[in-house]
C-alpha cells in the first residue's frame, strides 16, 4: 500500500480595488469558485498535463471571508504546479482579486499554527491605532478559529 503525501497551501485572497486603501469588507467566496478558478488558470498555463496532475488531489479545505485566508490541499508532486499558478489568479467569480501564497506545509496542524500567528500579527497591525475597547472586540472577531478547528479535527 502506498501512502500519498499531501501539501497544504495557505493563501491570502485580497480584493483588487482601484483605491490605494486596504479593503476591510469580507469577500463572498466559495470553495467551488476558488477551485474552478484554479482549474481555469491551470488549463491556461500548464494545459492538459497540469489538469491531469491536479485532478485527483486538489481540494479547497477552508476559506474565511473576513480574514481572506484560504487553505488548499493537494498532492505532493503537483503542488509545485499549483503554487506556480496561484499568483496569476486575477478573477474569482465576479471579484477582481490578487492571491498571495503565505505558507506551504505538510500538515494541516502546522498550517493552522501559521494562520494563527499570521492573524495575530494582522490583528496587532490593525489595533495599533484603535482604543483598547474596540481593539478587544476586533481581536475577538479576528482570532475566532472555531471553523478552522472543525476542519483540523475532521
Amino acid at each position: 500500500m502506498v501512502r500519498y503525501k499531501n501539501r497544504y497551501i495557505v493563501l491570502e485572497v485580497n480584493s483588487n480595488t482601484s483605491s490605494n486603501s486596504i479593503d476591510y469588507t469580507p469577500l463572498k467566496l466559495t470553495d467551488s469558485a476558488l477551485n474552478h478558478s484554479l482549474h481555469v488558470k491551470m488549463q491556461q498555463l500548464h494545459g492538459d498535463f497540469g489538469i491531469a496532475a491536479i485532478r485527483a488531489g486538489l481540494y479547497v479545505k477552508y476559506i474565511n471571508e473576513l480574514t481572506k485566508v484560504a487553505v488548499i490541499k493537494c498532492r505532493h508532486g503537483p503542488h509545485t504546479l499549483i503554487t506556480s499558478v496561484i499568483p496569476f489568479i486575477t478573477h474569482i467569480e465576479s471579484h477582481n482579486v490578487s492571491c498571495n501564497i503565505l505558507y506551504v506545509g505538510a500538515t494541516l496542524r502546522k498550517c493552522f499554527s501559521f494562520i494563527k500567528l499570521h492573524q495575530e500579527r494582522k490583528c496587532d497591525e490593525f489595533c495599533a491605532h484603535i482604543d483598547s475597547e474596540e481593539a478587544k472586540q476586533l481581536r475577538a472577531v479576528l482570532l475566532n478559529f472555531e471553523k478552522l478547528l472543525n476542519v483540523v479535527v475532521n
